[in-house]
């Protein structure tokens, strides 16, 4: 079972990069595991979008980047400054994250995973604050926090949910090499974490803020400056 936890803690890491957003040397996933979120963003070309109010071109940006649509959030963003370069950043930490545990799990699986986290994330407008052609509109980021969840209690149901029985789950891993047992407790492990969150499992979370300059421009309002803090 020794094994079976590294791997558990291993995803845990990855998933908490989601907030860090760190870099870490890995090697990119095999072509056929590649995800439909596009995390690549050579020669990448959006269309700018001036937004009639500070708050519209603020959270735009802001809902498009914690659902993992970097292309949309860049279209309300000054194409040149702090919060293209801080969304560039964001995007390569998330991928970079994934790369981590993309070896060797189904595709399918992995974006599952990251869907749901992106969909069990909220990111909440608590403020703006006017001055004349300049706002600063402050947000409330909430973010499962996978660090504080009851692992073997989740394991059980998840075990018994695929109609096996705690001896056979053993017996199971038993018979396994120690290169077939860490693949398969890596993809277990992520077949748990996407069970927590579709069995609708309580999640303490990680709360961080940030505060975003929207400027008003020749032609409306843009976004200028994206400020993230860590907890």
């Amino acid at each position: 079972m020794r094994r079976k936890g590294l791997a558990l803690i291993l995803i845990l890491v990855a998933l908490l990069g989601l907030s860090s957003c760190k870099k870490e040397e890995t090697e990119p996933p095999k072509e056929e595991e590649e995800l439909s979120f596009d995390f690549d963003e050579e020669e990448e070309v959006v269309e700018i979008i001036y937004a009639k109010t500070p708050e519209e071109a603020s959270d735009k940006c802001m809902d498009a980047i914690y659902t993992g649509d970097f292309s949309s959030a860049k279209q309300y963003v000054l194409e040149e400054g702090n919060a293209r370069a801080e969304i560039s950043r964001f995007r390569s930490g998330i991928k970079q994250s994934l790369e981590g545990i993309s070896k060797g799990v189904s595709g399918e699986k992995v974006e599952r995973l990251l869907r749901n986290t992106f969909n069990n994330t909220l990111c909440q407008r608590t403020g703006v604050e006017k001055n004349g052609d300049k706002a600063t509109v402050s947000y409330l980021i909430s973010i499962p926090d996978m660090s504080g969840v009851n692992f073997s209690s989740y394991m059980s149901e998840y075990i018994a949910s695929q109609g096996m029985s705690m001896e056979e789950f053993m017996t199971k891993l038993e018979t396994m090499t120690a290169e077939e047992n860490q693949k398969w407790s890596l993809e277990l492990g992520v077949d748990i974490l996407n069970y927590i969150y579709e069995s609708k499992g309580s999640f303490s979370r990680i709360e961080n803020t940030a505060t975003v300059v929207v400027e008003n421009r020749k032609n409306g309002w843009i976004v200028t400056e994206i400020n993230i803090s860590q907890s």
